[in-house]
């Protein structure tokens, strides 16, 4: 058993979700109660987008040891792609208050909060992230995101600046900057911001839509 358990943790880490799967599998035939087992192979259902084997898998992880909080935030990661968003809230929720600085929970408790439009509540887990974390260029741009909806437009120019310094190769976070300084007025600093986005990523719509705005003015 533990051969298989090695191989399959080996194949995953490599990329080879189908044979990870395999491996993980015939673990679990030898010992069905192997909690790690469980939870690799859910991961790797997570992966492979198989989302009600992965959440029977999860769940059963679970139940073998309610305190595995990788289990757990694997579990809500399943339910939140599954649109069970109730019940993905609730799984994180349960990880932040056994591991309050839990960063993956806070930004996925955030994430789910934007999502629905609490943006006081998402603000509150992205600032907690950063309390703890000043590097999670996520949390700084999803708090950017919060802060242009709630029409704090300098608040979220800094916010987003911080994040492309902390992560310049992303597409997504050059265009959220560009898009701020548009709404700010500051027209060149959007155009060039676009323009480095889909230099980046050339199939970044949001970037060439934003971009063909500004030569249309």
């Amino acid at each position: 058993a533990d051969l298989h358990y090695n191989l399959g943790v080996a194949h995953l880490q490599r990329g080879n979700l189908a044979a990870a799967a395999t491996s993980l599998e015939s673990t679990l035939n030898l010992r069905p109660n192997d909690v790690d087992a469980l939870n690799q192979l859910g991961f790797v259902q997570l992966r492979q987008r198989r989302l009600d084997d992965a959440i029977a898998t999860l769940e059963r992880a679970l139940e073998l040891n309610p305190r595995l909080t990788s289990a757990r935030l694997n579990l809500a990661t399943a339910k939140r792609l599954s649109g069970a968003t109730d019940e993905a809230l609730q799984l994180y929720q349960q990880v932040v208050a056994a591991d309050p600085k839990n960063q993956e929970a806070r930004l996925a408790i955030g994430d789910l909060m934007l999502e629905r439009g609490d943006l006081r509540g998402a603000e509150s887990q992205y600032r907690a992230v950063l309390k703890d974390n000043e590097r999670s260029h996520v949390a700084w741009n999803n708090l950017g995101l919060v802060l242009m909806r709630t029409n704090r437009t300098q608040e979220a120019i800094q916010a987003l600046e911080r994040a492309v310094a902390l992560n310049p190769r992303s597409a997504v976070y050059l265009n959220n900057l560009g898009a701020a300084y548009e709404r700010a007025g500051q027209i060149a600093k959007a155009r060039t911001r676009y323009e480095e986005a889909l230099k980046l990523d050339p199939k970044l719509e949001d970037a060439r839509k934003n971009l063909n705005r500004l030569a249309n003015r």
